[in-house]
Order: C-alpha cells, then structure tokens, then sequence
C-alpha cells in the first residue's frame, strides 16, 4: 500500500527532531504541487491535533498523538484497577456518563464478569469483578 502524504509529512517531522516549517516542506518527498498542496493542509491538521507542537519562536516539534481509550476502556480500567467499586465511583474516574454506565454494568451483570456485593439504594450498590484473575485485559463488548 503506497505511503499516504500524512504519513509522509508525520516521518519527515519526527526524523527532524526540531524545525522551521519552511525546513519540513522541505524534507516531504513531493513531485507535483497538488502533493505540496496536501502537505501544507496536512501540516494544518497535525498542528490541529497537537501533533506537531510550537518548540520556541518559529520553531516546531513532533509530538506523537496520544492514544485516547473509549469511555467503555476508561470504565474497565476503572473497575479492575479499584476492585470493589459503585456506579458513582465508575462514572467519577472514567468521564462516563451515569446512562452511559449503568448500561455497561447492566451489560457486564449479563455476560458474568460483575456481581452485585451489597445493596446501598438506587445506584448506590457495591460492585466486584466475579473472577479478577481471569478476566479479560481489554474491556469486554456491550451485549444488549
């Protein structure tokens, strides 16, 4: 699969290290204007995201992206980090809505991976991962 101009601009970035933008369109291997085009807007798009990221007075560097983990990822991390846990607890750490994980939870009850400890009143129950040596590492699918 032929290397896209994003890419290209990404490899060209991190091999510099620290540079001027007039240095980067300079590395980017384009053959045509329309490939000089689509560097430029792809630059604009890295820089957008934070990417590529201002190192001094005209002088940039490339950052790599950050990989952001789903709400679901965030919840289960939450719930096999904690232990025992509450919706509320859940619904704290992960960044999820309270809908968001009450369906997860009711998913997760489904599927056999939590089980209820101790009622304390609406959304107030304490909850446990049933098997936390054999459950799985990435959070499991919503089943509805």
């Amino acid at each position: 699969m032929p290397e896209g101009i994003t890419q290209k601009v990404r490899k060209a970035a991190n091999d510099l290290g620290e540079f001027t933008m007039d240095r980067l369109e300079e590395t980017i291997p384009v053959k045509t204007f329309k490939e000089r085009r689509d560097a430029r807007e792809a630059i604009r798009r890295l820089i957008q995201r934070n990417e590529i990221v201002p190192a001094g007075p005209d002088r940039y560097r490339y950052q790599a992206a950050r990989r952001e983990f789903s709400k679901r990822a965030r919840m289960w991390r939450a719930m096999r980090i904690k232990g025992s846990f509450t919706q509320q607890d859940i619904v704290r750490l992960s960044g999820a809505s309270r809908n968001h994980a009450e369906k997860y939870f009711r998913s997760l009850k489904k599927q056999g991976l939590v089980e209820v400890v101790a009622r304390r009143g609406y959304e107030k129950g304490l909850y446990r991962l049933k098997d936390p040596d054999s459950v799985p590492l990435e959070h499991p699918k919503l089943i509805r």
